[in-house]
């Protein structure tokens, strides 16, 4: 009776333990803040602002690409950046190069505000345009692969 009791605890103990680590990542925001001697988008320069620092991209889905007002806005991605959403807040943004995997959505704020991607993205379910701003797919060298795109 106590070792099926105590294999019942070290089991709880273990799935408690799963939980608690699996809880840890949350979605973090991040904005560009290339410039023209830094203008790709990768994971080895600290080229990312997380409202404290310059930090390099983290290549998970869970995590938010921003494009403001104060980055370089010719951007070349290389192949298999991973991204949950992305949000443009300045007009006039071209991500071009390799292959986005996003996540969610895609907004562009305002009305008055283009972002173009050229880079292929490849989404295998619902892809989702949000924001009041004109979002222009049209990859170079490859098709997009995008199950569904939702726009609202």
């Amino acid at each position: 009776m106590q070792s099926c009791l105590a294999d019942r605890i070290q089991h709880l103990s273990i799935v408690l333990g799963v939980l608690l680590a699996s809880g840890g990542s949350k979605a973090a925001d991040y904005t560009w803040a290339g410039n023209a001697s830094y203008s790709q988008w990768n994971t080895a320069h600290a080229i990312w602002w997380n409202g404290s620092t310059g930090v390099v991209w983290p290549n998970l889905t869970t995590d938010n690409a921003v494009f403001g007002s104060s980055g370089y806005k010719n951007v070349g991605a290389v192949n298999g950046i991973l991204v949950g959403n992305m949000t443009f807040t300045a007009d006039g943004y071209l991500l071009t190069g390799g292959t986005i995997w996003p996540g969610a959505t895609i907004t562009v704020s305002t009305a008055s505000h283009t972002a173009t991607i050229q880079a292929r993205m490849t989404k295998q379910a619902t892809l989702t345009k949000a924001g009041n701003g004109t979002l222009v797919l049209e990859p170079t060298g490859g098709n997009n692969s995008i199950s569904t795109l939702s726009v609202r």
